[in-house]
């Protein structure tokens, strides 16, 4: 996209809002190159883990985990576990560093 519209291959001005995943301990490396931008004008840094905000329902969630990922309910289990974890412990990680970045969460 970027290079597209430097080229003058858009007739509207795109924007860019870049969705973080608070469990991903990667979050700052990946976001890093593009916060400068003048196309990025709003990250959110968001919790997919299960029963937090997105997935109350938890049996349900896991329902269409197993199906959607086709693994067994062990697997599906396992991979539940992992996701809490991560959640957990990078959540910790990330959540402060993103909050003392600036201009996040704001448009330019």
């Amino acid at each position: 996209m970027i290079g597209a519209r430097s080229k003058g291959m858009f007739r509207s001005k795109n924007l860019l809002h870049l969705r973080c995943e608070i469990s991903d301990p990667t979050t700052e490396t990946l976001v890093d190159p593009f916060m400068r931008l003048p196309q990025v004008r709003l990250a959110s840094l968001m919790d997919h883990t299960p029963v937090d905000r997105q997935s109350p329902n938890i049996d349900r969630w896991f329902k269409h985990m197993i199906r959607d990922m086709e693994v067994s309910e062990a697997e599906g289990h396992a991979a539940m576990d992992h996701l809490f974890e991560r959640s957990k412990t990078h959540g910790a990680e990330v959540a402060p560093m993103w909050s003392k970045r600036p201009g996040l969460g704001a448009f330019r």
